[in-house]
């Protein structure tokens, strides 16, 4: 397993065992939502056996490719063991019987086998979940993307109110869906060492619209409109540049000011009055035409390079080229070369996240149609007693009721990602203590409500933010720790955090008490 340099070529080997090494895990699912989470499994050192029917997954034929070599087959399934069992036989059926006595967890796309070992995670990974009037119904991108309510929001800032909504590029349902399953089934194998087994529904329509609960939420309780072309449209967002776009947002005050100095301090929008969120909300249409032009007057890459180095919140608009030879990416090492066997080497997209102490790796390429087939079934019979492949064995249940109960997690984050990571992983049972500065609230806390019936935008009160951080317990904290909240163990120190952190955000001099309380609370961190 190889690396590229900068250049796209070999580098040198990238060996080790991964946090899931000695882990099996059973894969019974074809498309991209149970491939996936299967993938980050094994590329993170699970041994993860995927079991096809006889003509294979239908991904190996996705746009008629050849069936060993369709681009979408090989990156959904790296690191993976493959074998052939045709379900509807009687002797297949029982060899993925004693397969599944070997296994930790099994990862599924439909119902599950009636009967499996008791102690087996079952994860099942469908369209619309295993409950329901919808449950057992097909489903593709564009009905789970659109039903789930997310791509009513595209394209933004439409200046036509009669386009219909554009689908999502790829498979977003799928690659959502199946992170979250390989969350959930990594919380669950870690619940392990201390009692209980699980069974684990994840409905892929539910996935799409947790990515917009807070819109939904804000149209509900604050009676806003919720569509992607809004009864007045923001400025900004997109912006065409001479040579392609940028997305540019400058909604936060300090993030106005600084756009403001990047387009020169224009007359047309130079008083104090738009400074003020409210105020800027219901006049940024007025001044759209100006900023259009502004922006027809920059190069996209010099104009995202400057906004970018003031701390406004903004990226170029890539097509695919741009992205494969981003330097970005490539200061990363965010490409791997995988050498298949009949599709030869590629560079494949990487891992969108790094881990100090075992990092992901690409063990094998993905496996030709039952290729592992003779070599599993050696194992399994020489196994013969049902005991699981490795990993840490179900303990005697315990009276715990989620899996990550007794893990507390620090999140300094804003508005979107770094909460909604807290919300998944709060809703899994860990303590998540959002941490805010005081000079500086979250932004959904400071933000309007609009656009609503009313003429004007409405500031909305401080607790009133739809954001995602419903399980969180909030910290405002500049000066001390350990927080003090009710029922909080004051000497109990954080177990991980989540972190999306800009001076910007919460400004604090080196050796303040803010600065001296940041440094506390990540220094005590440790990885779950």
């Amino acid at each position: 397993m190889t690396r590229p340099d900068a250049a796209g070529s070999a580098a040198g080997s990238f060996d080790g065992a991964g946090p899931f090494t000695g882990l099996r895990i059973v894969e019974l699912a074809e498309g991209v939502a149970g491939p996936y989470c299967g993938k980050l499994l094994a590329d993170l050192g699970a041994d993860v056996i995927k079991v096809e029917p006889p003509a294979g997954d239908a991904t190996r034929r996705a746009n008629g490719a050849d069936p060993e070599s369709s681009p979408l087959f090989l990156y959904c399934n790296t690191s993976k063991r493959g074998v052939v069992l045709d379900l509807d036989d009687e002797d297949d059926r029982g060899a993925l019987d004693s397969l599944l006595g070997t296994a930790d967890a099994l990862i599924v796309d439909r119902e599950p086998p009636a009967e499996t070992p008791p102690d087996l995670i079952v994860a099942a990974v469908t369209p619309y979940g295993l409950t329901g009037p919808r449950s057992g119904a097909p489903a593709g991108e564009l009905t789970l993307t659109h039903g789930g309510g997310l791509v009513n929001q595209m394209p933004a800032r439409s200046r036509d109110i009669d386009r219909a909504p554009v689908a999502l590029g790829g498979h977003q349902a799928g690659y959502h869906a199946g992170l979250v399953t390989a969350l959930t089934v990594a919380a669950l194998l870690y619940e392990r060492g201390h009692g209980g087994d699980a069974r684990v529904d994840v409905s892929m329509q539910d996935v799409m619209i947790s990515l917009v609960a807070p819109l939904l939420a804000s149209a509900r309780y604050h009676e806003t409109s919720w569509s992607r072309v809004p009864d007045r449209p923001p400025a900004m967002g997109r912006l065409k540049t001479s040579d392609g776009y940028v997305i540019l947002n400058a909604f936060d005050d300090h993030h106005f000011e600084l756009f403001r100095e990047l387009m020169g301090n224009p007359d047309w929008c130079r008083g104090d009055e738009w400074k003020d969120m409210a105020y800027r909300s219901h006049r940024l249409m007025d001044i759209a035409p100006q900023v259009d032009a502004w922006a027809l007057e920059q190069k996209r890459d010099d104009l995202y390079h400057r906004a970018a180095n003031l701390g406004i919140p903004v990226g170029p608009i890539h097509d695919a080229a741009d992205v494969m030879d981003y330097r970005q990416y490539l200061a990363r090492d965010y490409f791997v070369e995988v050498d298949h066997p009949r599709a030869g080497k590629r560079r494949y997209a990487g891992w969108p996240y790094r881990m100090a102490g075992s990092s992901p790796r690409v063990s094998r390429p993905a496996p030709l149609l039952g290729e592992h087939s003779n070599e599993v079934r050696a194992e399994v019979s020489a196994t013969g007693n049902g005991n699981p492949a490795g990993g840490v064995p179900p303990a005697d249940p315990v009276a715990r009721k989620l899996p990550l109960e007794g893990i507390r997690v620090a999140e300094f984050a804003w508005v979107w990602a770094g909460p909604y990571a807290g919300v998944l992983l709060s809703t899994l049972g860990a303590e998540v203590i959002k941490v805010e500065g005081p000079k500086r609230l979250d932004l959904t806390r400071r933000s309007v409500v609009w656009p609503r019936a009313e003429e004007a935008p409405r500031r909305i009160g401080q607790d009133a933010g739809m954001a995602f951080n419903t399980t969180s317990a909030g910290q405002t904290r500049n000066s001390s720790w350990p927080p003090r909240r009710a029922g909080a163990t004051a000497a109990r120190k954080p177990s991980t955090s989540a972190t999306r952190w800009s001076t910007r955000a919460w400004p604090a001099a080196p050796g303040s008490p803010a600065t001296r309380t940041i440094t506390r609370l990540t220094a005590a961190a440790t990885s779950i």
